[in-house]
């Protein structure tokens, strides 16, 4: 994913969003979010592009539907049996 399309219907490149973070001190950049929820996928990709931990856990069907994220994002934990210990 080189590009993402912009709200204002142009696009955001990670080599801009990293050129324009080193001029500001803090840069927002905010991704239009639809069923696909590809807002989602964008950010972390984006996050991940710019060397930025991409934090949280994520679906397998999300995984499954959106492999371009495996190895950027953790996939959620395992449900915890109610009669386990921690």
């Amino acid at each position: 994913m080189d590009e993402m399309p912009t709200g204002g219907g142009g696009t955001i490149t990670p080599k801009t969003a990293n050129a324009a973070s080193r001029l500001v001190k803090k840069l927002c950049v905010y991704l239009k979010n639809h069923f696909p929820a590809k807002a989602i996928i964008n950010a972390a990709v984006l996050k991940h592009q710019l060397g930025m931990p991409v934090a949280g856990d994520y679906s397998r069907e999300f995984v499954e539907r959106y492999p371009e994220v495996t190895g950027i994002i953790s996939r959620e934990s395992p449900p915890r049996s109610l009669l386990s210990q921690g």
